[in-house]
């Protein structure tokens, strides 16, 4: 049996075989959002996402669920100018980094998974990544990925109080 609120701390992760959308050349219209999902066993692990304005969403999965029962909680967010920069720095960075597939071997099989999607500057973009999938050029991107999560999870404001509650498996 898994520890779910061990495993919303793993967001360390690894891209594998990248599939970005294609980017076009030359467009440098802003993203209006930026998706972030991480998954294990099919099941949502931990979801944000980020408007351009710098307000969003970060949803959790709630202390004391199970793999097959858990309540996943959603919270408003919202970044300042100083913070929504430190993010627009990262994340771009990151975009910038995965804008072509990174070579990678599947080593694990069972670690999280999920992707990054920009949108809104014109063309979609997403970066798929498995935790599992290890190679040296993974490197830069691990920390990039944990650099734009810290921004997100330790930076923002996030509301004290969800939203929203979803309960996931059976009653």
């Amino acid at each position: 049996m898994r520890d779910w609120p061990m495993m919303t701390g793993l967001l360390i992760l690894a891209a594998c075989n990248a599939a970005p959308a294609p980017a076009h050349a030359g467009n440098t219209a802003p993203d209006t959002q930026v998706v972030f999902d991480i998954r294990s066993w099919g099941k949502l692990v931990s979801h944000w996402q980020v408007n351009a304005d710098g307000t969003g969403e970060i949803w959790r999965v709630a202390d004391g669920g199970t793999m097959s029962v858990y309540d996943i909680r959603k919270f408003q967010l919202h970044m300042d100018t100083p913070v929504l920069a430190r993010f627009v720095a990262a994340s771009n960075a990151f975009k910038r980094k995965t804008r072509r597939p990174i070579a990678c071997k599947l080593q694990i099989t069972d670690m999280h998974y999920g992707d990054m999607t920009w949108s809104g500057s014109g063309a979609e973009q997403k970066f798929t990544f498995n935790h599992g999938c290890r190679s040296k050029a993974m490197d830069p991107v691990f920390d990039m990925i944990q650099q734009v999560n810290e921004v997100v999870a330790k930076q923002a404001a996030i509301d004290a109080e969800p939203f929203e509650t979803v309960h996931n498996g059976p009653s």
